[in-house]
């Protein structure tokens, strides 16, 4: 085989790229085509996965034809890939089931050492005070992950002519994996570098693009002045614009990944000496398409076109329905823990000062039943005491001072009791009140329902909880009280959740999943975001609440956004959207 160094492989694979170009193109349209009929309506991951998974085999099909001087049109590449679909799907999941058992050992071992080293103190102490012990989990879990890395990786390189071997060679998914292992053996740093290499540049190229198209349309959208009508143009423009390059990206990226394994494939073989593999079903053919000389190059591009214009006219449409003044509630998390020490009255009061409307607290139950406010299992973190919450009374408490290490100035503040928060919120703010089940709780949900009814103040309350048994009791036990599930894993349909709100990560949202969510006639609430430019795309992906530890700055996100034209606020919109 000729271009025996790597600088010659990406040269030799990046012509073949441009000469198949047309072809890759319409093998990529219509996977999305399929796609987008099959994904939609099944709405699956599963499904998503395994079409991505598939698309290999009609890539390298047609990357080995490019290799012998022929083509294998889009058509018969799906054909291709339909009749191997379901040997494919057994040698992801053999994959899956292998990778885990390789893992496994690595999860095993971090599971024993959480059970051996002593944690006498609440994780959140751990994390903030990093006593040796912080440091000895931190170690111990750098060598882990750096070995489940080197095991991953490895099985990764063994495995990564597996998908060639199947479609070529006829294996099933153990006979493939046999196969690649084979044929890798002593070629693991040649091809490591190679694979490691295009790695790189699917990682850092995309990120390159969108930065250069984000100040790109900063640019643009900065000299349109605040005329409405210019930048709705302008946006539709750029978003096609943004489109079309990241659909450049993903081919290129799809494509040239797929020429190199089949390279590399077909260059280890003929260095074994093995006969070259062959596709019985690929018609020989011109390897080089011209768009202008191909009827199908043009069937292709009147495709692509058609696809741009759906998305201009989806944008515009998008653009109508955009909500410029749309409203967020803000939370302060803790109180205003930033100025004040959290779960405290002067958090309370920082946070009403600060223009909150609402105050998120933590509670618990005490030795003796009282409901208080604090969010870890002890109170190491907030008053260096080494006792658990319900091993203490509240009369205890009185001499417990949670402001001194915060701030000497809130030298002592106590801990209050939910009564207490509740006397000074009274028509000043509303309070989220987030149940702290500790596995040591007597009666959490129904003392704090009978606060809430006790002092009146059912309608400006929230309660929310990780646990839905403990909100289904709430509920249970007094109907009209807003409910909302915490989530920081979203598995299934959580829009159908019997919740009036979902209190989600801030990692887990999502345009579709706010979309889902309010669609079933619930809120979105996120948690805990304190950079104000997340706290902008936020509002433009429209959740209805945030929870911060800086009140005051989302207060003047807001109020910036508010002095802002409708054309301003469509640029910042456009802008969030594109670093989403």
């Amino acid at each position: 085989m000729k271009d025996t160094t790597v600088g010659g492989l990406f040269s030799r694979t990046w012509r073949d790229f441009r000469l198949g170009f047309v072809h890759f193109l319409a093998y990529d349209l219509a996977v999305k085509v399929v796609g987008a009929a099959i994904v939609v309506p099944v709405s699956s991951w599963a499904v998503t996965l395994a079409l991505g998974f598939a698309g290999q085999i009609g890539l390298i099909a047609m990357a080995s034809r490019a290799l012998t001087g022929g083509r294998v049109s889009a058509l018969e590449a799906l054909r291709i890939t339909a009749r191997k679909l379901p040997t494919l799907l057994g040698l992801g999941a053999l994959q899956a089931a292998l990778y885990c058992m390789a893992l496994a050992p690595f999860a095993a071992l971090a599971g024993i050492a959480y059970l051996l080293i002593p944690l006498r103190h609440d994780i959140n102490y751990i994390i903030t005070a990093r006593p040796p012990v912080f440091w000895a989990m931190a170690a111990i879990a750098a060598v882990l992950l750096a070995g489940a890395a080197v095991a991953y990786l490895t099985l990764y390189l063994r495995w990564v002519f597996s998908v060639p071997a199947l479609l070529f060679d006829g294996a099933g998914p153990f006979g493939a994996l046999r196969r690649s292992a084979r044929l890798i053996r002593g070629s693991w740093r040649r091809v490591g570098i190679v694979l490691l290499a295009w790695g790189l540049v699917l990682v850092v190229g995309p990120l390159i693009l969108t930065r250069l198209l984000d100040l790109s349309a900063e640019s643009v959208l900065t000299r349109l002045g605040t005329d409405l009508g210019p930048v709705i143009g302008a946006v539709v423009l750029l978003v096609v614009v943004y489109a079309l390059a990241m659909e450049t990206v993903t081919l290129v990226g799809l494509s040239v990944n797929g020429l190199l394994i089949t390279h590399l494939y077909y260059r280890l073989r003929a260095e074994r000496g093995t006969t070259l593999p062959e596709l019985p079903t690929a018609r020989a053919g011109p390897r080089v398409v011209r768009l202008g000389r191909w009827p199908k190059g043009r069937l292709v591009a009147a495709a692509a076109a058609v696809g741009l214009a759906i998305a201009a006219v989806s944008t515009y449409a998008a653009l109508g329905r955009l909500e410029l003044d749309r409203q967020v509630a803000v939370t302060a998390h803790r109180g205003s823990s930033k100025r004040a020490p959290e779960n405290t009255l002067s958090g309370i009061e920082a946070a009403i000062e600060d223009g909150a409307e609402y105050a998120e607290i933590d509670v618990q139950e005490t030795a003796d039943g009282v409901i208080v406010l604090l969010h870890d299992e002890d109170l190491m973190r907030v008053a260096g005491v080494d006792r658990k919450i319900w091993h203490i009374t509240h009369a205890e408490l009185a001499d417990v001072d949670v402001g001194g290490l915060f701030a000497p100035h809130f030298a002592g503040e106590r801990l209050p009791t939910l009564r207490e928060a509740i006397a000074v919120a009274r028509g000043r703010i509303k309070l989220n009140i987030e149940l702290k089940f500790n596995g040591h709780n007597v009666a959490l949900a129904e003392r704090v329902v009978e606060i809430l009814e006790d002092e009146g103040f059912t309608t400006a309350a929230l309660v929310s909880s990780l646990r839905r048994d403990g909100l289904l009791k709430v509920r249970a036990l007094n109907p009209s009280l807003q409910t909302g599930y915490m989530i920081y894993q979203a598995r299934g349909d959580v829009a159908r959740l019997d919740v009036d709100f979902l209190s989600l990560s801030k990692r887990l949202v999502t345009r579709d999943l706010v979309r889902s969510v309010q669609g079933a006639g619930k809120e979105v609430h996120v948690w805990t975001v304190d950079d104000p430019r997340r706290m902008s795309a936020l509002i433009d992906l429209g959740v209805d609440n945030i929870t911060t530890n800086e009140p005051a700055a989302l207060r003047a996100v807001i109020e910036a956004r508010m002095a802002l034209s409708d054309a301003e606020k469509l640029v910042l919109a456009f802008g969030n959207w594109l670093r989403e």
